[in-house]
C-alpha cells in the first residue's frame, strides 16, 4: 500500500539532464617502509544548469571512488595509470611553475 503526502515533490525542468559532474578528489599519501602508496577518494555529483543560470545538484545521484594504493592498482588497470600518470604530471607543472 502507497502512504500519500500533501507535500507533492515537483521536478522543475525535467527535459534538462543533469550532465555535468562536479568532482571532488583527495590524494593522500601512505608512507611504508620502503615505498609511497597513493589513496585516492573521488566523490562525482550530477548537477545541471537551468534557465535562469541556477545550478541544481542531484546529491541523491552521486557516486564515489575508493582507492587503497592506486600506484599498485596502475599495474594492472591502464585507464586508471594513465590518470595517475596525468594528474601528477598537472601536479608537478603547476608546482614547478609556481616555485613550489
Amino acid at each position: 500500500m502507497a502512504i500519500t503526502t500533501q507535500n507533492v515533490v515537483q521536478v522543475s525542468y525535467p527535459e534538462i539532464p543533469y550532465d555535468k559532474l562536479a568532482i571532488s578528489l583527495a590524494v593522500s599519501p601512505i608512507f611504508q617502509a620502503n615505498k609511497i602508496a597513493a589513496a585516492v577518494a573521488m566523490s562525482c555529483t550530477p548537477f545541471r544548469q537551468l534557465p535562469d543560470g541556477t545550478l541544481e545538484k542531484l546529491d541523491s545521484a552521486m557516486r564515489t571512488v575508493a582507492i587503497a594504493d592506486a600506484f599498485k592498482d596502475s599495474e594492472n588497470d591502464p585507464v586508471l595509470a594513465e590518470c595517475v600518470n596525468k594528474i601528477f604530471g598537472a601536479l608537478q607543472e603547476y608546482i614547478s611553475a609556481k616555485g613550489i
